[in-house]
């Protein structure tokens, strides 16, 4: 039996399934099985999973009609036969001792049921920006997580699949946050925790960069996150509810988080990246301030230290 049984789904991820796929293949460790489910994709998705099927036995591909994400993690973890249960994403990469450093530390913590790490962000088409960290140990994750704030990263995680099976995995009642209720509940049967390593690197593509989503993902969030305090006893406030969208226009929004982008860069040291996301800022929105000072600073000051993923002071 394999000791991690690797999970991914994957829908119209032609373009970058590959990528992902020799991601798996290039680990530390090779005691793995790679199940990969094609969700109905439309694209050549499913040939190209079936093509790397053919050259390495380790790897099975099955298919459906679309039935989504949920649905299809489910289907995934039914079918694995690990111990551990690792989650990569169809146009993500996880770095090469990713699953060596997730399974020492699980085999260490007993106690733990999931284990992510931290991430850093890359451009649609590759571009690395840079570092985004977060909370290491539980107590921190959980009361973060309490605050509606989501600290596990999902296609960085590592899971005991007895835990996962004991809480039923994904729900799909909760089709915008199923990865954040999933967490909640695996956070009242063990622990989780982040390692302080980058363990993958998470793609901003399509809805990653638009928000399109971002109500819905709020709404189900907050729909999780009462669930979770009503099985803990918690008092919820009768009034609470989930917060309206800030109406910010989609054009300035795409300005900040290109801003944010462009100090992450500058302060995980990536020159090309932070040059790159400065002149982008000036293109979008040239009056503002901001747009000059990421590239002015970061022309002429070096970040101190580590890698930081804050503008200057």
């Amino acid at each position: 039996m394999p000791r991690v049984s690797i999970s991914m789904p994957a829908y119209n991820a032609g373009r970058f399934i590959s990528e992902a796929i020799e991601s798996c293949l290039s680990q530390s460790l090779t005691d793995f099985e790679l199940l990969i489910h094609d969700d109905g994709s439309t694209d050549n998705t499913l040939e190209i999973a079936r093509s790397y099927e053919a050259k390495d036995p380790r790897i099975r591909v099955t298919t459906s009609t679309n039935c989504g994400a949920a649905v299809t993690r489910n289907k995934l973890i039914d079918a694995s036969q690990g111990e551990y249960v690792a989650v990569q994403d169809a146009d993500d990469v996880s770095l090469p001792a990713r699953l060596e450093l997730q399974v020492q530390f699980l085999d260490a913590h007993p106690d733990h049921v999931l284990v992510g790490g931290q991430i850093e962000w890359m451009e649609e088409d590759g571009l690395v920006i840079g570092p985004v960290h977060t909370v290491l140990n539980h107590e921190d994750i959980e009361a973060r997580h309490l605050q509606l704030d989501c600290r596990m990263a999902h296609t960085t995680v590592m899971m005991r699949r007895n835990a996962l099976q004991k809480v039923g995995g994904y729900d799909h009642d909760f089709a915008y946050a199923e990865d954040f209720d999933l967490w909640l509940r695996l956070g009242e049967v063990g622990k989780l925790a982040n390692l302080p390593q980058a363990v993958a690197r998470y793609r901003l593509v399509g809805s990653s960069l638009s928000s399109l989503y971002h109500p819905l993902q709020v709404r189900d969030a907050w729909r999780a996150l009462n669930a979770a305090k009503t099985r803990r006893g918690l008092e919820i406030d009768p009034h609470e509810s989930a917060p309206a969208p800030n109406g910010e226009p989609l054009q300035r929004a795409s300005w900040r988080r290109t801003i944010q982008f462009g100090w992450i860069a500058w302060g995980a040291g990536r020159r090309q990246s932070w040059r790159h996301f400065a002149l982008r800022a000036l293109r979008e929105a040239p009056n503002q301030p901001a747009s000059w000072r990421l590239l002015v600073v970061g022309a002429f000051k070096r970040p101190p230290g580590g890698a930081q993923n804050t503008a200057p002071d």
